[in-house]
């Protein structure tokens, strides 16, 4: 079968994604269950550089980034989307979790991936022949009072 998305992660981000390209009337397919983590594959500090930086020449496979600079030095993490969610320099792939927000979010961040989900699916238009569904219609009016609100 020919899937117009795949969806990776059936998280907050994922399912959102799933359940909106459906609802417009693409194929999805969604993937789950990639590499497990245990506590254990986790930095109890950040002295463990193995697992806390991302410097893969050195086979150091974590979180955060380092670059050197002639003038600056600097530590970021490993994102690598724009400010719609789409990765840089791969037409048509999109990360929606939690994996690309620069910083601690709180305790809970369910409701923000959830959000990041739904304002990446509001760009994607319907497929050719789709008609929206009733969660559909209800969320682009919602859409339409918030755009109304803000250009006052």
């Amino acid at each position: 079968m020919i899937y117009d998305y795949i969806v990776i992660g059936s998280g907050f981000g994922g399912s959102v994604a799933s359940l909106r390209l459906a609802e417009k009337g693409y194929k999805v397919l969604t993937l789950e269950q990639g590499k497990r983590y245990n506590p254990k594959d986790f930095p109890k500090t950040n002295w463990n550089l193995r697992k806390y930086l991302w410097v893969p020449a050195l086979r150091f496979f974590g979180f955060q980034k380092l670059s050197f600079y002639s003038t600056a030095s600097i530590m970021s993490g490993t994102g690598v989307v724009d400010k719609n969610l789409k990765v840089h320099g791969y037409p048509g792939l999109y990360i929606t979790d939690g994996s690309v927000i620069q910083g601690n979010i709180g305790v809970n961040p369910s409701l923000t991936i959830t959000a990041m989900a739904e304002y990446c699916m509001s760009l994607i238009p319907y497929k050719k022949g789709a008609h929206p569904t009733d969660v559909s219609k209800q969320l682009m009016h919602l859409e339409e009072e918030w755009k109304k609100k803000r250009s006052v």
